[in-house]
């Protein structure tokens, strides 16, 4: 870039001299003047100006204008200004300083406008195994340059000389920009044809510059072999990460030096405030914990979920106490009945006390979600009591682990003068790098490689979350499964990362604004509608901040005056927000920013969907509303008898329709139970469906690309393949269901995979059947799903009985060359379509079991045989209402299947259909268009 002084003080002195000059000149001569002044004039002053706001495109498109205006004023030899005086001593010398300051601003401005286009990372690992399918693959394409690129396009060198490879661009879509010093994620499609253990493909990248000049940079892509693909049905039947909370020490990465020091505590025994933000996996360290110390002598440890205790009174909680020790000591002792607790756990201390004389054991109980009782129980007089029959407890040698989230720093805090000889521990992320690492690849060690950059992209995107990165990997895992890929990239991450953060609804990040160290349930709400405020100013800055007061110019944006805040509370919440460790200090010490960096990016999607609208309703309300709304918000939560953990882990497997289901709509859905006793049953039978019953879209790929396997097995009479350009001429895919159900679609999809010489409708078949009667020819049927098997007996009598088609479809069968193939069914399908139709070859990719059969005894979903006719009268008596002549499903299947895309009318009603109960509207959770 021309240097900005110099240019700015030649033009005013060359403005000076050249008014100066008008003093001078002869009468002849001021014409001369006049193309100096325009010279100097206002395009000049634009060049400079360009040069002193570094604006390399300015600075280029100016010095183009005034060349032009040089190149008309250079005299001819029969010019008047080669013979004049002044203008050889005094015009003519301008004129040249000027094209010195255009040579040496457009040449640095040329260098600084200039792209520099490479690949992040140019060698990767694919299935190079050849065959005509397409695999796609992203990369990082860089911009190192200080110039935008512009129009880019990408060229394999050489492309189609041999025919051993085909690479293309796959997205985006036709040419695009990269701007200066940044990047974008390319995807190619590669087709191989031969199989090989090493590609070197050579790649151009071609884009304009500001200048308007084209530049070409050669690239290489280095492809190798991935290792040998792993058991995939193992894997997908046994997924290698999990959000439950974890049991067994090896699955627990990076918590050694936590687990050991809570050891150390249950040693001394020194009773323990585990505390910290939700999903850091403090509920997997006390199970970890309580499985070590069962697997000592004379230990007794016992875990008391929030769903046990939720809604109980201090008496409530200490017989429930009381009953699980002795049970464990073989009842030891004659417990006092509920009553004779009272309201208080005065009474558990003596029964622990002659409980220790009869065995002498150490007693260990964990509490999990401790602060989600009551908060009249850690308040006043009464908060006081508890606190202190709990130290006399301790004292006695029982030890406590409380678990809970941020509030439990404000309980312990509260009680700190009377529980002085407990320890108050603080839980977040992992912090050892190494230990995130292996969080990330042991589970899928020897199947699935990951590149060194992607491990930490992972560590740095999720900031050591161990909930996060589950997410994350999973996700990664769902890729790897779908596309056979064994290898995964840094470029591979930052593809899964950009559509996780649109799926994932807000439970997944609702404790940064909502958990508040804060007991009173009105200051809560308050304080997390002013953290929806600050998170939603922070996405308008994209996450980060040097200075409060773009926080503030975001909120005048974003907000009319009487819903804004002074600057002095966007510091208290900011402050609050840091604290809590939501916002942390930036890498060089300048302002702060959203951590971990997925959340900045959910933030950056919904804030202003999602989180606005909090403080905007809140701000709006009465004096009066907060009280009522702290009401509502205590019995929407802890009134409710499934936690949210339990919740939370069902919903994250359920992605429907594209987006993940909320535990919100969860809960809400459950509501419409209404007691307690019929909420359970429903969630168990949800829970069973998201384990056993949920079909994703990856399992139904992997499906779908069997059926080549089946095809092409081993078979009696057998098929030799004939191959008309790329296409098998004598197979035929079809469907025997309407085009535009499900199965029609699956059958299209089949048809890519396989490349039919025919595909279509089986009512349109007909032709091609009797064409190749006599050619060995197979017709291949195909349905995705098959609950009673109804419709495709319907579909194939419909084949069966065409007037024209009818006959050339019964020789097919008698020749044994019908294949009906079902990607998912139940066995009486099976069993019905080959009663009916026993010439057909009938095959199910997946057969469902009984497991996923709501009221069948074998399913094992319930405990007793009393629970199953409870839970078999709660859905007829709701399924009649919403599906009269199917009130537990279609053919009284009573299933439990869910495809991440549809429901079969197998399933039970209530998951799928809208309608009226019990004079109130039903909603279901994952609606269908049709259930007829």
């Amino acid at each position: 870039m021309t240097n900005t002084v110099t240019a700015k003080g030649a033009s005013i002195d060359l403005l000076r001299n050249g008014r100066n000059l008008t003093r001078m000149v002869l009468p002849g001569e001021r014409p001369y003047v006049r193309e100096l002044e325009v010279l100097l004039g206002a395009a000049f002053r634009k060049f400079c100006e360009a040069c002193e706001r570094h604006d390399d495109a300015g600075v280029l498109r100016r010095a183009a204008e005034i060349r032009e205006h040089l190149s008309r004023s250079v005299p001819t030899s029969s010019d008047p200004r080669a013979h004049s005086e002044f203008w050889k001593l005094s015009v003519q010398p301008v004129y040249r300083h000027v094209e010195v300051l255009l040579d040496e601003g457009a040449q640095r401005s040329e260098v600084a406008a200039s792209p520099h286009l490479v690949l992040a990372t140019s060698q990767l690992k694919l299935n190079l195994s050849g065959g005509d399918h397409q695999t796609a693959f992203a990369c990082r394409l860089l911009n190192n340059g200080d110039g935008r690129a512009l129009q880019i396009e990408a060229s394999v060198i050489g492309s189609g000389i041999d025919e051993t490879y085909k690479l293309e661009v796959i997205e985006p879509m036709g040419p695009f920009d990269v701007a200066a010093h940044s990047e974008q994620l390319v995807t190619f499609g590669l087709t191989v044809a031969d199989a090989a253990d090493r590609l070197e493909v050579p790649l151009k990248w071609t884009c304009g510059t500001a200048t308007g000049r084209q530049r070409e940079f050669d690239d290489r892509l280095i492809l190798e072999q991935q290792h040998q693909e792993p058991d995939w049905d193992k894997l997908l039947a046994n997924p290698p990460y999990t959000l439950n909370p974890i049991r067994d020490r090896e699955l627990l990465f990076g918590r050694a030096r936590v687990l050991q020091e809570l050891q150390l505590h249950v040693a001394s025994g020194t009773s323990t405030f585990l505390w910290g933000q939700k999903r850091v996996g403090k509920t997997s360290l006390l199970q970890v914990l309580a499985a070590e110390l069962e697997k000592r002598s004379g230990f007794i440890c016992l875990i008391l979920r929030m769903g046990e205790l939720i809604g109980m009174h201090e008496g409530q909680i200490a017989h429930a106490i009381g009953s699980r020790l002795n049970e464990r000591c073989d009842g030891a002792l004659q417990l006092p009945s509920e009553a004779e607790f009272g309201a208080g756990m005065g009474q558990l201390v003596p029964f622990v006390e002659r409980l220790l004389r009869s065995r002498s054991n150490r007693y260990v109980i964990i509490i999990d979600e401790f602060d989600d009782l009551d908060p009249a129980i850690y308040m006043g007089e009464r908060g006081r009591q508890f606190v202190k029959a709990l130290r006399s407890l301790s004292e006695l040698g029982v030890t406590f682990f409380f678990v809970g989230s941020e509030r439990m720093d404000s309980i312990y805090r509260r009680h700190q003068a009377d529980l002085n000889k407990w320890l108050n521990m603080s839980l977040n992320r992992i912090e050892s790098i190494e230990d995130c690492k292996t969080l990330v690849t042991r589970p899928v060690h020897g199947s699935i490689e990951y590149e060194q950059g992607a491990v930490r992209r992972i560590i740095d995107y999720c900031a050591g979350n161990p909930f996060y990165t589950q997410i994350v990997c999973f996700e990664v895992f769902k890729r790897c499964l779908q596309e056979r890929r064994t290898f995964v990239s840094e470029s591979d991450v930052i593809a899964v990362a950009d559509t996780l953060v649109r799926a994932l609804g807000q439970t997944n990040f609702v404790h940064f604004w909502e958990d508040n160290p804060e007991l009173d349930a009105e200051a809560r709400l308050r304080q997390s509608a002013e953290n929806c405020l600050v998170l939603t100013c922070l996405a308008a800055v994209h996450g980060a901040f040097e200075s409060i007061d773009e926080l503030y110019e975001a909120q005048t944006k974003l907000l009319p005056i009487n819903e804004q805040v002074s600057v002095v509370t966007l510091r208290e919440i900011v402050d609050r927000l840091r604290r809590r460790g939501v916002l942390v200090s930036n890498a060089d010490g300048a302002g702060l920013r959203v951590e971990p960096p997925i959340f900045r990016d959910w933030l950056n999607e919904y804030a202003e969907i999602l989180l606005l609208r909090n403080w905007r309703e809140f701000s709006k309300r009465s004096i009066d509303a907060p009280e009522l709304l702290a009401r509502v918000e205590i019995a929407e939560t802890s009134g409710f008898p499934i936690s949210e953990d339990d919740l939370l882990a069902v919903s994250q497997r359920l992605l429907y329709c594209g987006k993940q289901k909320d535990v919100a709509e969860v809960r809400a859905w459950l509501r419409q139970f209404d007691d307690d006793a019929r909420i359970e049953i429903a969630f168990l039978l949800l829970r069973r469906m998201a384990e056993r019953g949920y079909v994703t879209e990856g399992e139904r790929t992997l499906a779908m690309q069997r059926v080549e396997e089946v095809l092409k097995a081993p078979a009696e009479p057998p098929v030799v393949w004939r191959y008309v350009r790329g296409r098998a001429d004598n197979l035929c895919v079809s469907y025997v269901d309407s085009d535009t159900k499900s199965g029609a679609s699956t059958a299209r999809e089949v048809a890519k995979l396989l490349r039919p010489g025919k595909c279509a409708a089986a009512t349109e078949i007909g032709g091609w059947l009797r064409s190749h009667l006599s050619q060995d020819s197979v017709l291949a049927l195909i349905d995705d799903f098959a609950g009673s098997g109804g419709t495709v007996i319907k579909g194939l009598k419909r084949l069966a009985e065409h007037k024209t088609d009818a006959e050339a479809f019964r020789k097919f069968c008698e020749t044994g060359h019908v294949h009906l193939i079902l990607l998912f069914a139940f066995p009486e399908a099976i069993r019905a379509i080959k009663e009916q139709f026993p010439k057909i070859k009938v095959t199910a990719i997946r057969v469902f079991d009984d497991e996923v059969r709501a009221l069948e005894p074998d399913a094992k979903i319930f405990g007793d045989e009393g629970d199953l006719r409870f839970a078999q009268d709660i859905l007829r008596q709701i399924g009649q209402q919403l599906v009269p002549q199917h009130p537990i499903g279609h053919a009284n299947l009573g299933g439990l299947v869910l495809f991440h895309n549809t429901v079969p009318n197998n399933t039970l009603p209530i998951f799928w259909c809208g309608g009226t109960v019990n004079e109130r509207l039903w909603h279901p959770l994952f609606p269908r268009a049709s259930w007829s």
